[in-house]
């Protein structure tokens, strides 16, 4: 059976960011690669599959602010996130309006997520079995107690492409950015 996208902002039976033909706009501002050509030679309903799966799986990481509903089905849109690339502090008569809109809406989709989504789905086309990744790639063995495992094969440790990750720069939460406040 076809995947059917449904795009609605905070819809609670949304299953991606963007439609395919917001997708097709980003790849096609890409540089032709490997990835590009399999994309233009996929089916509708390849695409569409790699569109979703990209986003169920951004949907696993951990982002900045909350769901603007208990009902999405999505993590976006979000309340409460910072813009990342327009930050300035300033003190001018302006600033609390500035401040205001330094901040995603709460009905807003981030265009860094649906690139990260395009670009993780385009990867996912010419890879499909790329987040089958069990953790244990890394390691020749693991030992816990009598317990011993070794993976079967090395596959690649990437779980996400490191064009995604740059795209996710500053809107999830990871070990490298941690706030601290002074009171």
């Amino acid at each position: 059976m076809p995947v059917t996208l449904n795009a609605t902002v905070g819809g609670a039976n949304s299953n991606t960011y963007l439609i395919l033909s917001d997708a097709q706009a980003i790849v096609d501002s890409l540089m032709p690669t490997e990835e590009t050509t399999n994309w233009d030679s996929a089916t509708t309903d390849t695409k569409n599959r790699a569109l979703v799966t990209a986003t169920w799986r951004l949907d696993r990481e951990r982002f900045f602010g909350n769901r603007t509903s208990n009902t999405q089905a999505l993590q976006w849109p979000r309340t409460g996130v910072r813009k990342p690339d327009q930050y300035q502090p300033s003190y001018q008569a302006g600033y609390l309006f500035s401040l205001r809109q330094d901040y995603y809406d709460d009905d807003e989709i981030p265009d860094e997520i649906k690139k990260a989504a395009t670009i993780l789905a385009l990867y996912l086309v010419t890879e499909p079995e790329a987040l089958s990744l069990g953790g244990l790639e890394q390691f020749k063995s693991v030992t816990v107690g009598p317990l011993s495992v070794t993976p079967m094969q090395p596959q690649d440790q990437r779980l996400l492409p490191p064009l995604v990750n740059q795209y996710l720069r500053g809107l999830k939460a990871s070990p490298q950015n941690i706030s601290i406040y002074r009171n």
